[in-house]
């Protein structure tokens, strides 16, 4: 899980490109979380989309979304249960 905080809570859009996602280990899924306008969101996402199997969007109560996926085993809009701070199919 990668979690993001806005310091002050609010970001400008034209600080995007100071922003860089931080690295993961490649091979698993990526959940992210936090307070944000969508287009950052959306940004972080694609930072990861051609790196990890899967990307999810985090939902308080829910579990995670999957919003971009190259994987067999996660389908678009699928909510995959958080155990633990880790994403898990069920």
């Amino acid at each position: 899980m990668v979690k993001f905080v806005i310091p002050g809570g609010i970001l400008d859009p034209a600080d995007l490109p100071l922003i860089a996602p931080p690295r993961i280990q490649s091979g698993k899924g990526v959940v992210l979380s936090g307070r944000g306008p969508n287009w950052l969101s959306v940004s972080l996402a694609m930072g990861y989309a051609h790196y990890v199997p899967w990307v999810g969007l985090y939902q308080p109560g829910m579990g995670a979304t999957v919003t971009i996926t190259h994987s067999k085993d996660y389908k678009l809009g699928e909510i995959v249960a958080i155990t633990e701070g880790k994403p898990s199919v069920g």
